[in-house]
């Protein structure tokens, strides 16, 4: 049983903005149902677009749409000073920059507020797709990476020649919600397109991707840690009309079909995708949840990108992985409150000589 008071944080500055209060919204639903954690949510912070923040005690009476409307906006550092007075647990929905990128994890590190928010180190890296993939490229056995390119500038453009005449993939480095992601054929034909894109993706983004297109099946693992033990979830094969996972067919009802693969269904390809998303976890000291994005073409499976932070509106991907292992929102909200009220903490005041 619980005995940790909590606070929900959601909204920030990010460009998927929108998608956590959406992924708010279903927790608080999911606390006020449940008889254990309705009594120890205390507070309601909302992040407001620039960046301050509305407070609010907590009153099930109110829908969830009553803790972002107030104009009572406070400065940001009110936030983990009311944490720390009050000694609140943070649970955060809060995605992409700021929210999944070490920001928000360091300043909770610092200042030693309990959180969900996932290790510095795992959604640093994460956050930049680029670095990830350079990273873990060659590092674990049978898992491919595309070839990818960065853009920091649209200078860089001459870079593209590489994929001349082929399908590619123009998506942003660091965005979520697949916002921006576009196949081309690179030709010169397409190549204003192509450059409208680039433009607009680093308007939002310091960089922008160039990948080869890898037209095959689309898979997405799920990770979950409980009790310092990693349970590997139910994998999702992703089916959509599209020749890809798009935003489109991410957020409009019916262009998608999330299908759980039951444990004796698995193939041996989707048990190595299972088995690589065990050892990436462990490789980069992730903590908390996360979901891996993959696809498999001709038993050969490429790695896309890892979300520390899934969505986890109903409809989502991980809750449907999450339902099929038998785990509902209530159960994640508190496996991921135990596994840090009892993670070990290291000394850091060591004491020397300097000379």
């Amino acid at each position: 049983m619980i005995n940790q008071n909590i606070a929900l944080v959601f909204g920030g500055v990010s460009s998927e903005h929108d998608v956590s209060i959406k992924s708010f919204e279903t927790i608080y639903n999911a606390i006020k149902e449940s008889k254990i954690l309705s009594k120890t949510l205390k507070k309601i912070f909302y992040i407001t677009r620039d960046a301050n923040v509305i407070t609010s005690n907590i009153d099930f009476a109110k829908n969830p749409k009553e803790y972002y409307k107030s104009n009572e906006k406070e400065k940001l550092e009110k936030l983990f000073s009311i944490a720390l007075e009050e000694n609140l647990f943070l649970f955060s929905t809060i995605h992409g920059q700021y929210g999944e990128d070490g920001s928000l994890q360091g300043a909770a590190k610092f200042f030693g507020i309990k959180n969900n928010f996932g290790s510095i180190l795992s959604t640093s890296i994460s956050m930049s797709k680029y670095h990830l993939n350079r990273y873990l490229d060659g590092q674990i056995a049978e898992l491919n990476i595309p070839q990818t390119l960065q853009i920091s500038t649209i200078d860089d453009i001459e870079k593209i020649k590489e994929f001349e005449n082929q399908q590619i993939i123009i998506k942003p480095n660091s965005l979520g919600s697949s916002l921006f992601t576009e196949k081309f054929l690179c030709t010169n034909e397409n190549m204003k397109d192509i450059i409208d894109l680039i433009n607009n993706i680093l308007e939002f983004d310091e960089k922008a991707l160039i990948q080869e297109f890898i037209k095959g099946e689309e898979y997405s693992c799920g990770c979950l840690e409980k009790s310092k033990d990693v349970l590997v979830l139910p994998i999702v094969k992703i089916i959509t009309d599209e020749d890809f996972f798009s935003h489109k067919a991410k957020y409009t009802k019916g262009n998608s079909i999330n299908n759980v693969i039951l444990l004796e269904n698995e193939t041996e390809i989707e048990k190595k995708l299972k088995r690589i998303s065990f050892e990436i976890f462990k490789e980069l000291e992730f903590n908390a949840m996360v979901r891996f994005d993959y696809i498999i073409k001709n038993e050969k499976i490429y790695f896309l990108e890892a979300n520390t932070l899934p969505g986890l509106k109903s409809s989502s991907i991980y809750p449907s992985m999450l339902k099929e292992y038998n785990i509902n929102l209530e159960e994640l909200i508190t496996i991921l409150i135990d596994n840090e009220l009892n993670r070990d903490e290291k000394q850091t005041q060591l004491i020397y000589c300097v000379s």
